[in-house]
Order: C-alpha cells, then sequence, then structure tokens
C-alpha cells in the first residue's frame, strides 16, 4: 500500500466510505494499535527486562520512536536479533504504517481518477520539524 505522489492536477471527487473501505481501515488501525501494544514487551526482550516497566518508560511515545529505539537495542543486542528485527520491520512494513497514519490522522478529501482514496496530510522535513508541509495521500 505505497503512497502515491504526482505533480499533475487530479481531478477528486465526493467519496462516501462503503462498508469493504471501512472494514479494511478498521483492520489496518487495529493492527497497528496491537502492534504499538506489542512493542514493549518486544524492547524489554531485547533487554531482559520488565515489560510494565518499559511501558511505563515508553509511555506514549508514537510507534515510529519505539520501533527505532527497539532497532537500536535489537542491533546491541546481536547481528542476529537486529536482523530479525530489519526482516520484520522492513520498508513495506513501514508503507503500510504511513497509510496507516494519513488515514487516522489525515482529512479525507475525495476519490481520485484512478479510484484511490485521497487523504490531506500534514508532514514535517526531517531538520525542520517546526514547518509543516501539506501533501495529498492516495
Amino acid at each position: 500500500m505505497a503512497r502515491n505522489y504526482s505533480s499533475e492536477e487530479s481531478d477528486v471527487r465526493f467519496y462516501e466510505y462503503d462498508t469493504e473501505a471501512l472494514v479494511a481501515i478498521g483492520t489496518i488501525v487495529r493492527a497497528f494499535a496491537d502492534i504499538d501494544s506489542f512493542l514493549p514487551i518486544y524492547i524489554a526482550n531485547l533487554i531482559d527486562a520488565d515489560p510494565s516497566k518499559v511501558a511505563i518508560i515508553l509511555g506514549r511515545a508514537a510507534i515510529s520512536a519505539k520501533i527505532e529505539c527497539a532497532g537500536h537495542l535489537a542491533g546491541i543486542k546481536s547481528e542476529k536479533a537486529k536482523g530479525k528485527h530489519n526482516l520484520v520491520f522492513n520498508k513495506k512494513f513501514h508503507d503500510l504504517l504511513r497509510c496507516r497514519n494519513d488515514v487516522a490522522h489525515g482529512e479525507l478529501i475525495g476519490i481520485n481518477e484512478s479510484d484511490q482514496i485521497c487523504f490531506a496530510t500534514t508532514e514535517y522535513i526531517k531538520n525542520n520539524e517546526s514547518t509543516p508541509h501539506f501533501t495529498i495521500a492516495a
């Protein structure tokens, strides 16, 4: 579910979610909530710590920050642990996470001529996190 960008102008028309789209969105959002709940346990296992204490330390950190933290800890633990981490949290996973973020935090603006659901999202450019850039994700 990669995001699509185009410099070409596109016609976006009204779209109302149908049952299939709502089920797909609900499945993605719920799956990432489960992954987010699992990450403190994963991190605790990497450092042989109590999962409840790790959960308190991580607090409400973004899922991407938890994954980044886990990646660093996996690298410290062993090359094998880092390899397994990278196998799970690969480009496809991150593409789907961005899709989830677009759906969960973006604003539905319609559907384009390719029948892709479009969301207005705000992104920040690395090294300039104070300046939002508005994008359309399809």
